[in-house]
């Protein structure tokens, strides 16, 4: 059952970011396990236009925001919220942060959050007027591969156009190539590229442009 489970686990990583992408992932994973240390490299995307993306309506999933008893009340998402609950909390009794889940079915099946006056860098939320930020995104694994990111990236989008941003922000590894295509195909393109460095339970930002 154990080996079952880890064999198809890996058909799905393979499936979603190739396999070479797939053995890093393995290989990172072993030295984050047993040296306790690794690095991801990644991207500040943005987006400048001011055009709303073009959406149809989707009869799969609906989208709307979400509350604390959506995420913290639903078992598939504890490790989601592991380690974390507490800015999640934080989050939404706050004016600037929102949440918004996909449902399949009126099961939550994508979670992500849009951040108004603040853009993610160095691991941090650095103030930024007319900059939204979406963040902290999650699909379960077995709701993908149905078109849910790219429908709610488009989605998030429009809605961060609909409430003033001038820009629009989003942090993506770079081993995540579907994300970084969905991305590029609604406007978004690299704005800086740089590397997390965790030796331990220290975290290094190191720019690279």
């Amino acid at each position: 059952m154990l080996v079952n489970g880890i064999v198809n686990k890996f058909k799905d990583y393979v499936h979603l970011y190739g396999l070479r992408n797939t053995l890093q992932r393995v290989f990172k994973f072993f030295l984050s396990n047993v040296f306790h240390c690794s690095w991801e490299k990644a991207y500040l995307m943005s987006r400048k236009q001011k055009t709303e993306i073009q959406l149809q309506s989707s009869n799969e999933f609906t989208i709307r925001p979400l509350n604390q008893d959506d995420l913290f009340g639903d078992d598939h998402w504890k490790t989601y919220v592991e380690g974390c609950k507490d800015f999640l909390l934080r989050c939404f009794s706050s004016d600037f942060a929102k949440a918004y889940g996909a449902f399949v079915d009126d099961r939550l099946a994508y979670v992500t959050w849009i951040l108004y006056g603040f853009v993610e860098l160095n691991g941090k939320l650095i103030q930024a007027p007319d900059v939204a930020t979406e963040w902290n995104v999650y699909c379960l694994p077995e709701f993908r591969g149905r078109g849910l990111h790219s429908y709610v990236k488009a989605w998030a989008t429009n809605e961060m156009l609909r409430n003033g941003a001038q820009k629009c922000c989003s942090v993506t590894l770079a081993y995540n190539r579907p994300a970084m295509k969905t991305q590029e195909k609604l406007g978004y393109s690299v704005e800086k590229t740089f590397y997390i460095i965790s030796l331990g339970k220290k975290k290094i930002y190191k720019w690279v442009r």
